[in-house]
């Protein structure tokens, strides 16, 4: 994006952290107190305070989700590195954009039944504090609307329109192996040839989107992806022959 862009979508990035991370702060120094006051009230004056462990259980929750938030923003979530610190400048920004893209993906997944979920316990009442339970479950919603959004500028943010698109593109098409994989039915030999026709397809689109990424011209690219696609069926050919030679020897034996 132009400079300009860039810079207001690192303000508007930057405001939305500081209104995250206050919050999370003060939880923290909420969940010390109140803690501090249970023992002290259970085992100091042994008139424990009934609402103290309901209340952290309900800032803990908030705190869990608005630092999962603040840990996304800062790229501070446990993550594999041995395979992106060794790789190219440019493989690893299309790396870093893949798992950025991977997170907003599952975060879209699970934010409508996270907010069905906050919805239905918001006909729960807390048995200590009276209050509906939805103040407990917002946390869900919230936490994960704004982990989402921080992905989004993330990914808005990017210099390279090519990584960019070449990352969300080989998110899409790991997701749609996996659901194809999912809904497959029983497999047979006919199931199994398409199934391997699919993964061929998809291994060949993502070594197109390799290098997309990398900057080749998109008919080179398409070249090289046919070459792919090419060897890799003369390969599943070449495999039912062997798979049948084995059966027969086995028969034979």
């Amino acid at each position: 994006p132009p400079p300009r862009r860039r810079s207001l979508l690192a303000s508007i990035e930057h405001t939305l952290g500081v209104l995250v991370e206050i919050p999370a702060a003060l939880l923290v120094v909420a969940e010390i107190v109140i803690l501090f006051a249970g023992v002290v009230a259970r085992y100091g004056f042994h008139r424990p305070l009934i609402w103290s462990d309901e209340l952290a259980s309900i800032l803990f929750l908030w705190l869990a989700m608005l630092g999962a938030a603040v840990a996304f923003r800062r790229a501070e979530h446990m993550r594999m590195t041995a395979v992106v610190a060794n790789a190219r400048p440019a493989m690893r920004a299309y790396l870093d954009l893949i798992a950025t893209s991977a997170a907003l993906a599952f975060l879209i997944l699970i934010a409508w039944p996270a907010f069905e979920y906050a919805y239905e316990e918001s006909y729960i009442t807390t048995p200590a504090l009276q209050i509906a339970n939805v103040w407990r479950a917002a946390a869900l919603p919230v936490g994960i609307a704004m982990m989402a959004l921080f992905a989004f500028l993330r990914l808005l943010q990017a210099r390279n329109p090519r990584i960019v698109l070449g990352a969300i593109l080989s998110v899409v098409l790991v997701g749609a192996l996996i659901l194809a994989i999912n809904f497959w039915p029983v497999p047979d030999m006919g199931t199994l040839v398409a199934g391997l026709v699919v993964v061929t397809a998809v291994s060949g689109a993502l070594f197109l989107v390799r290098h997309f990424v990398d900057g080749e011209d998109l008919d080179r690219c398409l070249e090289r992806a046919g070459d792919f696609v090419e060897l890799r069926v003369r390969d599943q050919q070449r495999r039912p022959a062997v798979l049948q030679n084995e059966v027969d020897f086995g028969s034979f034996k």
